[in-house]
């Protein structure tokens, strides 16, 4: 079965414009970020602020938005309800031709180590591969091992376009419904700040996992 996402050409490289720029952007915001920190209390330094970007036109569709979930398949061909369990899943979206993706693969694996505890399925998705689906799937396994990945198959649907535009990799945190829950778009190129994204994203997730 193929399973072989094909956006139009100009929608995927502009998606891909927005990944470099999101990417070279947190290299000129570290230093500021940084110091808007110091005077944060203690328990804030650990983590990190999101707010400022969730809403820029690459920080994806809004929280209570719903996903179509089913639109996403495995390699086998199941979507994604068939393949895992759980109430809320975390979705990762990332590309191969996105460096941003790899680079920051050291966060991906964090998230998904620090949230396992919690039962809360860590998969990977994406909306703006052009790969051929064999060699997503591997690419996929080589970021997070073993995180079950997901390609947007549907010929008949197209991804909402807030999806396909936001910067990779991002997180989304759904209901089993495709209801979005939280989202902490992008990464950054500080291995310090991704170390406390990912303090974020996993507090952020148990929280409302022991809900």
């Amino acid at each position: 079965m193929s399973i072989i996402n094909t956006p139009g050409a100009r929608r995927r490289a502009k998606a891909l414009l927005l990944c470099v720029a999101a990417f070279a952007l947190g290299v000129l915001g570290v230093s500021v970020i940084s110091a808007s920190r110091r005077a944060a209390p203690v328990q804030r330094k650990i983590g990190y602020d999101f707010s400022p970007s969730l809403n820029a036109e690459w920080s994806g569709p809004k929280i209570g938005e719903r996903l179509d979930l089913r639109r996403f398949v495995g390699p086998d061909g199941k979507p994604i309800a068939d393949s895992v369990d759980g109430d809320i899943l975390m979705l990762a979206t990332i590309d191969p031709d996105c460096g941003a993706s790899w680079v920051a693969r050291d966060e991906l694996r964090d998230v998904s180590n620090h949230i396992a505890p919690a039962e809360v399925p860590y998969l990977l998705v994406s909306v703006t591969n052009s790969r051929p689906s064999g060699d997503f799937f591997k690419y996929a396994e080589s970021v997070v091992k073993g995180a079950p990945a997901f390609l947007w198959a549907s010929k008949e649907v197209s991804p909402p376009e807030s999806l396909v535009m936001m910067v990779v990799p991002s997180h989304l945190l759904v209901k089993r419904d495709g209801t979005i829950l939280r989202k902490w778009p992008g990464t950054r190129q500080s291995q310090r700040l991704r170390f406390r994204m990912v303090n974020q994203i996993v507090a952020d997730t148990i929280e409302i996992a022991n809900k």
